[in-house]
């Protein structure tokens, strides 16, 4: 699993200064074959002689890692933890990443840079001359180009490399920008959310203009392999990942890569595997889990590798299902309204301009009341979400919107108590009610509540019921802080951080605002 910070080869003296990532680029092609890399070598020493800390796989960690899974994990959190990735791009796509023994398209430096994207961090490309990138490597870069809104990019031979290499660490660690972000970078949601919504929150209700990759989905030359992304997809139903003597839950950053891996076996040539009947439903489920685990680690925002793009394109797909002929109507065609909804609530709580945060959580209370319109009777999520948005509303000046919230919070409630819901699921509903109540002048109350629904949310199994437990804590926290609770919120922030490292779900980790 994700380790902690130290894993930086860097002393106390140094954890002030920029941390740079440099890709897992080893081999090159010459005449006589795959040779080693010698610019990665010397980067790498070069590194060791500025004011930066270095991290690159083979620096970090001595042992030799016992699997495919550990491999990512360490480059994973490396690539987490930097500031800069710097992406040495020669003619290799590099080795596949072993998670089936047939083995698969995505290689160890594809997904490197699938991190980097993202994560949205900023990139350096240092590409050397006369060398050709493979196919599979040139449309990884072509897949992922719309995600990078921050790069700089640099072809030259390995003299001129390693000069420009040093020459943007050395501008880094004087405190200036390494690389130029776009205006579209993700580092201004508000920009964001109205470059890529709709000008009214009914037309973006109807007709969600941001999808999965830019709705770009084709590489040359390449057919869709069927088999390969359904393994793929399966070993997320497992739920567990490693060698067999030592199985792990499966973390969300683990279930993303494979979830790439297997969207890139889905991808062909064409750019129509999602028009085939028989590819069309794995679509539909790589983009249905890719928006619940992206969203758990954090990735939210109007972003082409977010929860909102995935869900957005996921509808899509759903509305083909339901109006083309060749498609099967065993296909599920409900639209994932509750699934968007989750999506755009989450975002909205990351922007910094009221009236933008106003749009969304009320696009938010749209789709949550269509959704419980359209399923009656599994309604308590949706109205849930339903039930946050309007709290949320009345905290940005429409007071009577609490009331609604109290009300859904209430319903919620009752409704799984009276359908036999698991004691995790009636925990978490009572944990919402006892947050809303903190707020708003019955803190005695609402403490009792949550502490008590806590207890039954950990009595949920595996990843996805610590994850849940994540939640429920986070809301504690944010209770305790509010009203001065000190001692009680440092508790909950420790149990929060070592949840992170075991299930990754980061956006239950991050500071309280």
């Amino acid at each position: 699993m994700l380790q902690p910070a130290r894993e930086w080869m860097c002393s106390l003296e140094q954890d002030a200064k920029p941390k740079v990532f440099i890709s897992s680029s080893f081999k090159d092609f010459a005449h006589q074959g795959e040779v080693d890399l010698a610019l990665r070598q010397r980067i790498v020493e070069d590194a060791a002689t500025l004011p930066i800390c270095c991290r690159a796989y083979e620096t970090q960690n001595l042992e030799p890692a016992a699997d495919a899974d550990e491999i990512i994990d360490r480059c994973f959190s490396g690539i987490r933890g930097c500031d800069l990735f710097v992406f040495l791009l020669t003619g290799r796509h590099g080795s596949g990443v072993g998670y089936l023994a047939s083995g698969i398209l995505s290689s160890y430096l594809e997904l490197e840079l699938f991190s980097a994207a993202m994560l949205d961090k900023p990139i350096l490309v240092l590409h050397l001359r006369d060398r050709e990138p493979q196919p599979a490597l040139r449309d990884v870069m072509a897949l992922l180009r719309s995600a990078f809104d921050a790069a700089e990019y640099y072809i030259d031979d390995e003299r001129g490399l390693r000069d420009h290499f040093r020459a943007v660490c050395l501008r880094f660690a004087e405190g200036r920008r390494v690389v130029q972000s776009s205006p579209m970078s993700a580092q201004l949601p508000d920009w964001l959310s109205i470059r890529r919504t709709r000008p009214t929150s009914q037309e973006d209700v109807d007709a969600p203009a941001l999808q999965f990759l830019g709705g770009q989905f084709a590489c040359s030359g390449k057919a869709a392999d069927m088999d390969k992304a359904r393994a793929l997809i399966a070993q997320l139903d497992e739920g567990t990942r490693g060698a067999a003597s030592a199985r792990k839950a499966m973390s969300h950053g683990a279930a993303l890569f494979r979830l790439w891996a297997a969207i890139r076996e889905l991808i062909d040539d064409t750019g129509s595997a999602r028009a085939d009947p028989l590819l069309a439903p794995l679509w539909d489920q790589a983009l249905g889990r890719w928006a619940a685990h992206a969203s758990w680690l954090g990735l939210h925002g109007h972003l082409w590798l977010g929860p909102m793009a995935a869900v957005n394109s996921q509808s899509q797909l759903r509305h083909d299902f339901a109006t083309n002929k060749f498609f099967k109507s065993a296909n599920n065609v409900r639209e994932p309204l509750g699934a968007r909804a989750s999506a755009l609530y989450s975002i909205a709580q990351r922007l910094r301009s009221r009236e933008r945060q106003v749009f969304h959580y009320k696009e938010v209370e749209q789709l949550a009341t269509r959704a419980m319109a359209l399923d009656p009777r599994n309604a308590q999520g949706a109205r849930t979400i339903r039930a946050h948005a309007a709290l949320r509303l009345a905290q940005s000046g429409r007071y009577w919107k609490v009331w609604d919230a109290e009300r859904d919070f209430r319903a919620a409630l009752r409704a799984r108590e009276q359908s036999g819901a698991s004691p995790a699921q009636i925990g978490e509903s009572m944990v919402d009610l006892g947050f809303l109540f903190a707020f708003t002048l019955r803190s005695r109350r609402g403490f009792d509540l949550m502490e008590k629904g806590l207890e039954l949310m950990r009595t949920g199994q595996g990843p996805n019921g610590m994850t849940f437990v994540m939640r429920g804590l986070r809301k504690l926290e944010q209770a305790a802080l509010f009203h001065k609770k000190a001692r009680r919120a440092e508790e909950v922030r420790r149990e929060i951080d070592n949840l992170a490292k075991i299930t990754e779900a980061f956006d239950q980790a991050r500071t309280v605002r």
